[in-house]
């Protein structure tokens, strides 16, 4: 739980000092808890296949997502893709 909130903690000071695109890759675990946390990534996400995602919260990506994770938790989250350009 600390963890989880330490990168929301480090997102959200990420994303309030800048507006330019941030890309993010995961290449460990990243673990959205509940319905009322919020990840917003302001660019592209890359899972990795050596990655673990579980969304049980709400994913925002205004770029392109691209999935490596074989094999994905079922998460009771909902993934937004809201970008102002043509998403992949």
């Amino acid at each position: 739980m600390k963890i989880n909130n330490f990168i929301t903690a480090f997102l959200l000071l990420i994303f309030s000092t800048s507006n330019a695109q941030v890309d993010m890759q995961n290449t460990g675990i990243l673990y959205v808890s509940g319905g009322s946390d919020i990840v917003y990534i302001n660019g592209a996400f890359t899972n990795t296949n050596t990655a673990t995602l579980t969304n049980n919260g709400n994913l925002y990506v205004s770029r392109n997502l691209t999935n490596g994770q074989a094999s994905m938790t079922v998460g009771t989250g909902t993934l937004y893709l809201n970008g102002t350009v043509a998403q992949v």
